[in-house]
């Protein structure tokens, strides 16, 4: 603890409950994983969605063992990370890829997805909403993005916080390739 090295606790490395973890979130005992979901190979313009993506939430015990406490419905939409509010009571994701939309063939997609999930002292996740990232990310892009990149990622949702005052109930959210930043309350 002095010197900074690194020690495994006991039981490590955990199961993510997931495929592919990539973000995290912690907050009063409480540690929220993003399993990302990929199924390799994906190609987001090809035939097949992505696999399955899913929040997981932990309890963190004393030792820093970590027992599972509940999980969200796993979705197609790449989620990213798990950013906790200051207050500890919401999570806010947000999807890689756009939603596949329900009934149509792969690939005809739907929005992008903000999800914000309501995290309980006990641990467990519960799905409160989930909202478009605005069409204004999008405006105008096909004029200046490189034509490799698809469009369907243009509103890409690469980053998201919380105002750290908790009197200060906002969101920050970008949008990598748009270069834009959008700001919800919640």
């Amino acid at each position: 603890s002095q010197t900074g090295s690194l020690t495994t606790v006991p039981g490590s490395p955990f199961s993510s409950g997931g495929i592919a973890p990539i973000g995290l979130g912690y907050s009063n005992g409480t540690l929220v994983v993003a399993n990302h979901g990929i199924i390799a190979p994906f190609n987001p313009l090809g035939t097949s969605p992505p696999g399955p993506s899913n929040l997981v939430s932990f309890k963190v015990s004393p030792t820093g063992a970590l027992t599972k406490v509940s999980s969200t419905t796993p979705h197609a939409d790449g989620l990213i990370d798990a950013t906790i509010s200051p207050d500890g009571g919401t999570i806010i994701t947000s999807g890689f890829y756009p939603e596949v939309t329900p009934g149509a063939s792969f690939p005809t997609f739907g929005p992008q997805l903000i999800r914000s999930v309501s995290l309980s002292s006990t641990g467990q996740l519960t799905q409160v909403g989930a909202t478009p990232i605005p069409s204004a990310f999008t405006a105008g892009l096909s004029k200046v993005i490189p034509p490799f990149i698809p469009k369907v990622l243009y509103p890409l949702a690469f980053g998201t916080t919380f105002n750290p005052d908790p009197s200060k109930k906002f969101v920050y959210i970008d949008a990598t390739v748009a270069g834009r930043v959008a700001v919800y309350d919640y």
